[in-house]
């Protein structure tokens, strides 16, 4: 996949060669053009590892397809890119994560919906060498919900899907670097779908083909669809059909990442909103068929939880272990006061959560609103967790990971921002980063019509970098930047 964060120095690529080639020339390089070559191999086979350890940060790649010892110059893949970690990274050879950069200029751009007043449109915010953009770049012609999703076509640039809750539009932009965007790929309800667009999400790489697929929510007809990418674009007509019994089934849905290491990507599906919940919140396995529509996991709510299930998703790696760990939060355990469930990934599968996590002191409630994976904050080589609350005004918490994971009681790995403003941290995602700088930044989203991008400065303080805004209700939908996938395996076309 392109965009994803690799767990090795070494990570393994893959493709498919195109007709008529019977072998490839493989470059990878410090910049999209190429220019500054880290290495060429040339190999008749269809996957490759690096010998040497790869530098950290970005990393692009591309192949040639050849046939005897011609390499011809119309068999050229994409350049894709890949984040190489700062630390020696894990043993296992797997990857998670997309950094949404739809223009290919190496920054990652972030992306808001509105919610509060018609139309409802998304907006988009490309980031530059040492600047965070406080003024939208283009607006997309839908957005009451968005998600950034993964690169859908594999053409190395990313992408982005949008919908209208009331009208059940949803609809597929594609990222087509300098260029800015493609026309918009609507992607039709299926029949007997109610409230479809109601949520959607990226999925990662459900079926290990190499393209991105993303999740769409139809809550109303308690159904969850699981749609696949291609070369071309969406594939709308045959989606993966996700039901249960459970009363609005798919209120909130997530990718979940490659939580057993078989090398597919997991969906988590949660059915609790507005203080109606069921017990259960559910994840479906990945293969090389796609989404298992029989749930591998039925998650049941701890004693005295009442929203379980409020946000689902995956958030990286919080333990090393180069395995995805899963986040379920629960917005109003305890009379409101919420608590977030954290379950690590296991070749065996999941167990009991690994860590059960409260608001900080001063929080004041609803903790769980958002829950996003922030990337390493604080390069220490392990994924942290961003988790909002909004009672009181907004709260928002980074969890650091460490060898055992996030913590509840350990306060040196718990940084805090807590400005009081009504409507604040509805909304959050991770959005890699923006200007340039190294580090991880972090999109809160408020109802009214804002968003802050905040940075880690070391505990227990993060700071506001730039406060972005818009149309009115600018900010209660953030797309999630960094959602979780499975391994680097990008199909090649020689």
């Amino acid at each position: 996949m392109n965009g994803n964060i690799v767990t090795t120095r070494r990570p393994t690529l893959r493709w498919v060669l195109a007709p008529a080639t019977d072998g490839a020339r493989v470059q990878l390089c410090r910049d999209r053009a190429c220019s500054m070559v880290i290495s060429t191999v040339d190999t008749g086979a269809t996957s490759l590892r690096p010998t040497a350890d790869l530098p950290p940060g970005i990393v692009y790649w591309r192949s040639f397809g050849r046939l005897g010892t011609a390499f011809g110059s119309t068999q050229v893949s994409p350049v894709w890119w890949f984040v190489v970690p700062n630390s020696p990274g894990s043993s296992v050879d797997t990857s998670w994560g997309f950094r949404l950069d739809m223009d290919g200029d190496g920054f990652h751009d972030i992306v808001s919906g509105t919610t509060a007043a018609l139309p409802y449109r998304a907006f988009v915010y490309y980031g530059g060498p040492g600047v965070i953009p406080t003024a939208a770049s283009l607006a997309l012609d839908t957005g009451e919900r968005v998600a950034a999703v993964g690169d859908i076509d594999a053409d190395g640039y990313g992408d982005v899907v949008s919908s209208i809750r009331s009208s059940q539009t949803v609809e597929v932009h594609l990222g087509r670097g300098q260029q800015g965007l493609e026309s918009s790929v609507a992607v039709p309800a299926p029949a007997g779908a109610t409230q479809f667009g109601y949520v959607v999400a990226g999925a990662g790489d459900t079926n290990g083909d190499g393209f991105a697929d993303f999740i769409v929510g139809s809550p109303a007809s308690r159904t969850a669809y699981v749609f696949r990418g291609s070369a071309t674009g969406p594939v709308t007509a045959t989606p993966t059909i996700l039901t249960e019994p459970d009363f609005i089934y798919s209120v909130s849905v997530g990718g979940a990442g490659d939580l057993d290491g078989d090398g597919y990507s997991e969906v988590v599906v949660g059915a609790c909103l507005n203080g109606m919940c069921t017990t259960n919140v559910y994840v479906y396995r990945g293969g090389p068929t796609g989404t298992n529509a029989t749930a591998w996991h039925v998650f049941s709510p701890p004693a005295g939880s009442s929203l379980y299930g409020t946000a689902v998703t995956g958030v990286g790696d919080v333990n090393g272990d180069g395995l995805n760990d899963l986040a379920i939060a629960d917005g109003s355990y305890a009379l409101g006061a919420g608590r977030v469930y954290i379950y690590h990934g296991s070749s065996t599968g999941l167990g009991a959560p690994a860590a059960t996590l409260n608001g900080p002191a001063g929080f004041g409630g609803f903790f769980g609103q958002a829950v996003v994976p922030a990337g390493d904050v604080n390069r220490d080589g392990f994924d942290d967790v961003l988790i909002t609350g909004t009672r009181f005004g907004g709260r928002v918490a980074v969890f650091l990971g460490s060898a055992t994971g996030v913590s509840n009681t350990d306060l040196a790995r718990i940084a805090t921002y807590m400005p009081g403003t009504a409507g604040y941290a509805s909304s959050a995602g991770g959005s890699g980063d923006v200007d340039g700088d190294a580090r991880p930044d972090l999109v809160v989203g408020s109802s009214v019509h804002f968003m802050t991008v905040l940075a880690y400065e070391g505990t227990p303080t993060l700071s506001v970098l730039a406060t972005l805004r818009g149309a009115t209700g600018t900010g209660s939908s953030v797309a999630r930047m960094l959602f979780p996938s499975p391994p680097t395996r990008m199909p090649r076309r020689g």
